[in-house]
């Protein structure tokens, strides 16, 4: 009995910590408190072997249910509100080669990496990708899965204060609209409104499931993610009034999430992360830097939120930016649309990435050896 009672401890336990290391986030001011007190709860314990991790269906569950939270910000307005994104969608394409370069510029002058592994190392939100494709190629992916696993934990520290001290704004045209139309419900759907929550919270939950294994068949990444945010988000734009989940099911969600964030720190090869760390990073910071000339560019130009878009344009980390957009009640789909875009455009442009790379990094270090 007790064998078989394990596992459920091991998730209670694990829940708990998390849990704690938010609520005493939260009772120090810190922003963002479930995420980032679950995160240093989750390292401090990983660092001396004493972490509880949760199985893998609470991770799925997890991802679920925030992908739902963010897909029900949308409204019958989403598609007004994307033109207005332009701007920032163009730039943020532009930016995945500029921060590249960059970074993996500042990575090959401080590091003994190569030209692929600098560009792979410097991808901004595509670890997965990165990992899979240093593998193919015969490189070191311990050290690709180091580097993007180090800029993932710096950035979930880093961008909650960053978004604290970035003064408050008028929202958009479109979000603005979305909240003066949110309490309307088309004819064709008002039914949805009578079913009673504990009938209706459960079955749009299973929605955002069903979302998941769609597509994780497509294989989109982030499927556990991005499937439910996506299909959610679609049903709400349609005018489906779906049920907003209790608010302990976001402090649950970004909890488990702050830990999970944190075991992404064991995949660091403690022995080389000292030879590394100023190279990391430095590249990181460059990668920052470009990130930020961009925004002000925009906040100067356009009239969209500084602080979704200091969100949006950060070099990934989709489930840390969406949950701290919630938790700061943000436009949290304005910043996983930028996100996902990014997501979604790596992958297509990771070969000519790597070929411009190739090319640039060793024409620069011949040119270097001659002089």
């Amino acid at each position: 009995m007790h064998s078989a009672l394990r596992p459920l401890i091991v998730t209670m336990g694990a829940f708990a910590t998390a849990l704690a290391g938010g609520g005493i986030a939260k009772l120090a001011g810190i922003p963002a408190p479930w995420l980032l007190g679950a995160v240093v709860g989750s390292l401090l314990l990983g660092a001396v072997r004493r972490r509880p991790n949760f199985p893998e269906p609470v991770r799925w569950l997890a991802f679920i249910m925030l992908g739902y939270l963010i897909g029900s910000t949308a409204s019958s307005t989403f598609v007004d509100s994307v033109a207005l994104w332009l701007p920032s969608l163009v730039v943020m394409a532009v930016l995945i080669p500029v921060v590249t370069f960059v970074s993996a510029a500042v990575l090959l002058h401080l590091s003994d990496l190569s030209a692929e592994e600098a560009v792979l190392c410097s991808l901004p939100g595509a670890l997965p990708f990165a990992i899979a494709a240093s593998e193919d190629m015969g490189l070191r992916s311990e050290v690709v899965a180091m580097y993007q696993s180090l800029r993932l934990l710096s950035l979930t520290l880093i961008l909650p204060f960053v978004v604290m001290i970035i003064p408050q704004e008028a929202l958009t045209e479109a979000r603005a609209a979305s909240a003066r139309l949110d309490g309307d419900v088309p004819g064709m759907f008002s039914w949805v409104a009578g079913v009673p929550s504990v009938v209706l919270i459960p079955g749009s939950l299973l929605m955002g499931a069903g979302c998941a294994v769609l597509a994780a068949l497509a294989r989109i990444p982030g499927a556990l993610f991005i499937g439910p945010m996506a299909g959610i988000a679609l049903l709400k734009i349609i005018g489906v009034p779906l049920p907003n989940l209790p608010e302990l099911v976001l402090i649950a969600s970004q909890a488990a999430l702050g830990w999970l964030m944190g075991t992404r720190f064991d995949a660091i090869p403690m022995h080389s992360f000292a030879s590394f760390a100023l190279a990391c990073f430095s590249g990181l910071a460059a990668g920052v830097g470009v990130v930020i000339v961009a925004g002000v560019g925009l906040i100067a130009l356009t009239s969209l939120p500084a602080r979704e878009l200091v969100l949006a344009l950060a070099p990934g980390a989709i489930e840390t930016t969406t949950a701290i957009a919630l938790d700061r009640d943000l436009d949290a789909l304005f910043v996983s649309t930028h996100q996902i875009a990014r997501m979604l455009i790596i992958p297509l442009m990771a070969l000519s990435l790597l070929a411009a790379g190739r090319a640039l990094f060793r024409r620069r270090r011949a040119s270097g050896e001659d002089r």
